[in-house]
């Protein structure tokens, strides 16, 4: 058995109003590193943080995946608002693309599991 924690920074966790947002990457690492130092075993994390990621903060994380430096299990809110699940064709295939890009991204980083 694994602990988790989810780590703050998503569409149904909202931010502190006096605290300046911190990108994406940044709150993907910390949160990893502030589990682990918790005790945890991995982190959770929204799918919409993953997806704001540009490509070379996505490399340094699929590369700190590979030196042990960075587990996040799981991902939460996959299908986000803006692309409805009941649509026409061309919204299927929008719908379609992203749950591509999504579990690519995911995947390449170690992320197992979505919900």
């Amino acid at each position: 058995m694994k602990i988790s924690c989810c780590i703050p920074g998503g569409s149904f966790m909202p931010q502190g109003e006096k605290e300046v947002p911190m990108s994406s990457y940044d709150l993907l690492t910390e949160g990893c590193r502030v589990m682990r130092e918790l005790g945890y075993d991995a982190a959770e994390a929204t799918v919409g943080l993953i997806m704001a990621l540009s490509e070379d903060e996505v490399t340094a994380l699929q590369n700190a995946y590979k030196a042990g430096e960075f587990s996040l299990d799981a991902c939460n809110s996959f299908i986000p608002g803006h692309l409805p699940i009941i649509t026409d064709e061309e919204g299927t295939q929008k719908l379609y693309a992203f749950v591509d890009d999504a579990i690519a991204r995911m995947s390449s980083i170690g992320i197992r599991y979505v919900v």
